[in-house]
């Protein structure tokens, strides 16, 4: 029995390692088979290619309307109404506000009555012609005839004579009253005050009933339909850009979109001890997303150049706060840090950790891995 223990002993040992090292064989076999890199994974690349961008100019400014005004009463007098509130959109021409003025009542009921009487006044002129006219053709009538002296036709002549004058006269006095009616007219129609322009209610300064004077602000009204944006450049960037260009906006109550503006104007001015210019941006709001006094990033891409490298930006990936992208070098992915810059449509510029000439996988990221055996397409 001992004897059967000392020779099963070792037995046992030598049929344990043998187990023990085909397993060993077994799992490294496999685990080679999960991580080896042996299945290449079809890509596509990108070449890089180092091209000329303009430099662009980041600026922060704020959205205002670019037409902006306020209406005003013209006449004294107490409001009878305003039709629009704070808010409100005003199409242009329309009555805004009314103002009541008893004096230019008055004055338009005498103007009127006055024209009355110097029109019936000329009526009676013009009957007083025809009746001196007829009298003056009889009176030569009778002369031919010897029937009267020649002095009678002389007094007729002088009474049709006197006659016309008079409704010159008062034709003269009835177009003075009707001027004198059109101004009153006028004047009243001062009372009704209009939009000189569509857009929106911004304020109201007084209400009905108040007592306004000459000059007085009874609402302001702000033409959304395009705003503006006005901010300062250094005399180096002004002399690089001007008016046309377009400029890119970004606003924080719209993230991720951009809005397209045109530089309209750049003003300077000569009291400026540092020659800075003062640009104005136009940007279209037909739909009225944009407000006055919103905060806008505008970008400018001045007429300065500077070489970039440009990939696109889903080649761009973002692992633990840093990006990475992958390039292809001997059939393999390596993973590169890189540093991005501007973003500009699909594509970003890469400021650092890319090289010119270089292939950057572009697509068929989702299965790569660092040392992952690639295929490109072509």
């Amino acid at each position: 029995m001992k004897r059967y223990r000392v020779i099963f002993l070792p037995l046992a040992a030598i049929v344990l390692a043998i187990g023990y090292s085909a397993l060993r064989s077994s799992n490294r076999d496999r685990l080679s088979g999960w991580f080896a890199p042996d299945v290449e994974i079809p890509v596509k690349v990108l070449r890089v290619k180092e091209v000329q961008l303009a430099r662009v100019i980041d600026l922060d400014g704020e959205l205002q309307p670019l037409n902006e005004t306020e209406i005003i009463s013209q006449l004294p007098g107490i409001v009878k109404e305003i039709r629009y509130k704070a808010g409100d959109t005003v199409k242009a021409g329309a009555v805004v506000a009314t103002i009541q003025s008893k004096e230019l009542m008055e004055r338009l009921r005498a103007n009127e009555a006055a024209v009355k009487e110097a029109e019936d006044d000329l009526r009676e002129k013009e009957k007083g012609i025809g009746s001196a006219e007829k009298e003056l053709a009889h009176a030569r009538e009778l002369v031919q005839r010897d029937l009267i002296a020649r002095r009678a036709v002389d007094d007729a002549e002088a009474a049709a004579n006197l006659a016309r004058a008079e409704k010159e006269v008062a034709e003269a006095q009835l177009a003075q009253r009707k001027s004198m009616l059109a101004q009153a007219r006028y004047l009243l129609n001062l009372t009704r005050l209009v939009a000189p322009f569509g857009g929106v209610v911004t304020r109201r300064w007084v209400e009905p009933g108040g007592s306004v004077s000459p000059s007085m602000a009874i609402l302001s009204i702000a033409d959304s339909d395009t705003m503006r944006v006005a901010v300062r450049l250094t005399a180096k960037d002004a002399a690089l850009v001007h008016p046309g260009m377009t400029v890119r906006l970004r606003m924080a109550a719209f993230p991720g979109r951009e809005f397209a503006g045109k530089l309209a104007q750049i003003s300077t001015s000569s009291e400026a001890t540092d020659k800075a210019a003062t640009a104005e941006i136009h940007l279209p709001n037909p739909d009225g997303l944009l407000k006055p006094g919103m905060k806008a990033v505008l970008s400018l891409a001045v007429d300065e150049t500077h070489p970039a490298l440009l990939v696109p930006k889903e080649s761009v990936s973002d692992f633990q706060g840093k990006n990475y992208l992958y390039t292809v070098s001997a059939g393999k992915a390596e993973r590169k840090a890189v540093t991005k810059g501007l973003e500009q449509d699909n594509e970003v510029v890469i400021i650092s950790g890319l090289e010119e000439g270089e292939f950057v996988i572009v697509a068929g990221l989702e299965k790569l891995r660092p040392g992952s055996r690639v295929r490109v397409l072509k």
